[in-house]
């Protein structure tokens, strides 16, 4: 039995994790992952990885697992096209742990797209927003609540090994460029954080290539928010092209279990912390984006001294 899975954007660590969850979720002897940049989710996933449609026509498909956040409305499409045609030739269908945003062809898919969803057998979604747009697509089957499954992928520890023993702050910033975004002393509404993070280091965790800044950066980002001024730890997170080359959602889960707290503007950070029972900060930006919605999704998994940040931040 061949399965496919599609939904990976390489580079993403949220959407890597959740393609490795779905891996051990549908076993199969072989596994063909359809993604984008596949030399990346090749090295990440420890799997050849498939791009384009045409390479599909010389395999057999028995399974097909539309998986994971589906942050672009053209990469959902484009699962879509692909699933129709091997659904149709007999391969079964699976929508897991899929997250959705607030776009039209994901709130009212198609007749068409509908009609193909409408045939799977195994249905979940990621947070409790996307399970709602599900329900409002009147499946056949009520899809169950993921939450985040791929929060529990195995922890690789190479990275984590490079760091010394210390208190670490993990910070996961997102992909934004707008630095406004990024409200000057936002963690000052946390009276004592300050105090607790005496001695503390501070490690970069980017859950996404596009997230990956210079040190200075990132530590000119953490003072605004309002932290205290502490050493940075590993470089490579630094350094686009190393974090490409090296990191992947194992070791980013290796790195997140160090950590003694986190801050983050991702919801794959947050997932993993939630899973670590590690203290996580969330500076959510907006209600309902990716990251208020793995808050409030996980909000009985956090453990204590978390919080859900909004703007605007008043001091």
């Amino acid at each position: 039995m061949r399965s496919l899975i599609v939904g990976a954007e390489g580079g993403d660590l949220a959407s890597e994790a959740a393609v490795a969850e779905a891996l051990s979720a549908f076993p199969a002897p072989l596994a063909v992952v359809l993604g984008h940049r596949p030399g990346r989710l090749a090295r990440a996933l420890g799997l050849p990885a498939v791009f384009g449609v045409e390479a599909l026509a010389s395999r057999e498909i028995a399974r097909v697992v539309l998986v994971g956040p589906q942050r672009r409305p053209e990469t959902f499409q484009a699962g879509l096209t692909v699933a129709a045609p091997l659904v149709a030739a007999g391969a079964r269908l699976a929508l897991h742990n899929l997250g959705l945003i607030e776009d039209p062809a994901m709130l009212s898919p198609s007749p068409e797209a509908l009609a193909l969803l409408s045939r799977a057998d195994r249905v979940s979604a990621r947070d409790h927003q996307s399970q709602a747009f599900m329900l409002d697509w009147g499946l056949p089957a009520v899809p169950r609540l993921a939450a985040y499954a791929e929060a529990a992928i195995a922890a690789d520890p190479t990275l984590a090994a490079r760091l010394s023993p210390r208190p670490l702050l993990g910070l996961s910033l997102g992909a934004r460029n707008d630095q406004a975004a990024l409200r000057d002393g936002a963690l000052g509404r946390l009276p004592g954080l300050a105090e607790r993070l005496a001695g503390f280091a501070l490690l970069p965790l980017p859950a996404d290539a596009d997230a990956v800044r210079p040190a200075e950066e990132v530590q000119a980002i953490a003072a605004r928010l309002g932290l205290p001024p502490m050493p940075l730890v590993l470089p490579m997170a630094c350094d686009r092209e190393a974090w490409l080359e090296d990191m992947t959602p194992y070791r980013f889960a290796g790195l997140m279990r160090v950590c003694d707290m986190v801050v983050t503007e991702t919801d794959f950070a947050a997932a993993v912390a939630a899973s670590a029972r590690i203290p996580c900060i969330g500076l959510a930006g907006v209600q309902g984006n990716g990251l208020h919605r793995a808050i409030a999704t996980l909000a009985d998994r956090l453990a204590p001294g978390s919080a859900c940040l909004m703007p605007p931040w008043p001091c």
